[in-house]
């Protein structure tokens, strides 16, 4: 059975009579078919792109890591020291660099404010009106130690020095409440000790007692009593040698006490 080519149709347009071309007229097709279809791929390729490009960033680009954020540092522990002329010197020793207390804040690398001087005390104050009262307001927040040492200078009143003591403390609780506080009764050159000093001395053991403070005694345990070297030519405060002894005496004390970082 033959097959019929099919003829090719005419039709009739704007006036014209118009023969169809099969060729053409696929052709028309497939170009409009592809006139669809080419934005179609650009479009699905573009979101491919963008998608592999994203995968990529996510593999090739980890999270940022936040920075630890160190803690603040803390201020170093301070030595602060209450007291007179034993403690802040003299004209018989060689200056503020041999007393006791620079001779002991060298040793242990730390800080030091020194308040002291002659005629400070629990129950006097001197020329400039200073007691160790008021030096005890002025204690450091960021005191390890409170020493304070003396006095010489007080008069013979041991109920008003018993109660220096306590307002002593008192000021050095409030300003440092995490500082150990160390009380060293008065000292004397020789073995002949007035009465007062005795008598002031023992107020102050019986309130440090009472407050479960450190006390020490140097009357009792005779600190300048056998090496007349300690004390200078005036008979009543120490050398540089007498310095380095009670920096000798009080450091193991201090060190101990100093709260741990």
């Amino acid at each position: 059975m033959s097959s019929r080519r099919r003829s090719p149709r005419v039709f009739h347009s704007a006036g014209h009579w118009i023969r169809e071309n099969p060729v053409e007229t696929g052709l028309v097709v497939v170009l409009i078919a592809f006139s669809f279809l080419i934005p179609a791929l650009m479009t699905l390729q573009a979101a491919r792109d963008a998608q592999v490009v994203a995968s990529y960033a996510a593999v090739s680009t980890p999270s940022p890591t936040p920075m630890p954020i160190a803690p603040p540092r803390a201020a170093p522990q301070r030595i602060t020291i209450i007291g007179d002329a034993f403690t802040a010197g003299s004209a018989v020793n060689s200056g503020p660099a041999t007393t006791w207390p620079a001779v002991v804040a060298a040793q242990l690398g730390l800080p030091e404010t020194v308040i002291a001087g002659a005629g400070m005390g629990y129950a006097i104050a001197d020329a400039s009106g200073r007691s160790f009262e008021t030096a005890a307001a002025q204690v450091s927040s960021h005191s390890g130690v409170v020493v304070v040492f003396g006095s010489v200078d007080d008069p013979d009143d041991p109920a008003a020095v018993g109660a220096g003591v306590q307002a002593v403390i008192a000021a050095i609780r409030e300003r440092a409440p995490g500082a150990a506080i160390i009380l060293v009764g008065p000292a004397w050159a020789g073995t002949d000790v007035p009465d007062r000093v005795v008598q002031n001395q023992q107020a102050e053991q019986t309130v440090a007692a009472a407050a479960a403070m450190i006390f020490v005694d140097p009357l009792a345990q005779g600190w300048f009593s056998a090496d007349p070297s300690l004390i200078g030519s005036d008979g009543t405060y120490p050398t540089d040698a007498g310095h380095a002894a009670i920096a000798a005496r009080l450091l193991p004390l201090i060190q101990q006490s100093l709260p741990a970082r």
